[in-house]
C-alpha cells in the first residue's frame, strides 16, 4: 500500500524518549474531547515494567496538528509554554504517554 506524502496520520516507529520529549515540549498535544488521565499506580507500574523489559506496550495513533481540526490541550503536568510548537494530536495513547512522561520527568501523583 502506497501512502500519500500529504497524509496527516503518522504510523512510523518512533523512539520512546523522542515521543515523551515531544509531550513535555507541547509538540504532542491532545484533542480537547479526550478524557482526563485516569490510570492507577498498578497500571503505570505494569507499563514501566513492560518498557524496561523491552516488551511491546501498544501503539500510539497521531494525527498531524491542524489548527482547524480540533480544540486542543496539553497533557497533564505539561506547561502551556510551547503551544505554538504543536506538531501532532495524540488520538490514542494518552494514558501510556502521560504515565511515561510523569515517570521520566518526575511529575504527577504517582
Amino acid at each position: 500500500m502506497k501512502i500519500k506524502k500529504n497524509t496527516i496520520y503518522d504510523t512510523n516507529a518512533r523512539d520512546l524518549t523522542e515521543l515523551v520529549d515531544e509531550v513535555h515540549n507541547a509538540k504532542n498535544v491532545l484533542p480537547d474531547f479526550q478524557r482526563q488521565f485516569v490510570w492507577e499506580p498498578k497500571f503505570i507500574a505494569e507499563l514501566l515494567n513492560s518498557v524496561l523489559h523491552g516488551y511491546p506496550a501498544g501503539s500510539i495513533l497521531r494525527m498531524r496538528y491542524r489548527q482547524d481540526a480540533f480544540a486542543t490541550r496539553n497533557f497533564e503536568n505539561v506547561d502551556e509554554n510551547g503551544t505554538d510548537q504543536r506538531l501532532f494530536l495524540i488520538l490514542d495513547g494518552q494514558q501510556r504517554l502521560t504515565s511515561l512522561h510523569n515517570a521520566m520527568y518526575g511529575v504527577g501523583k504517582h
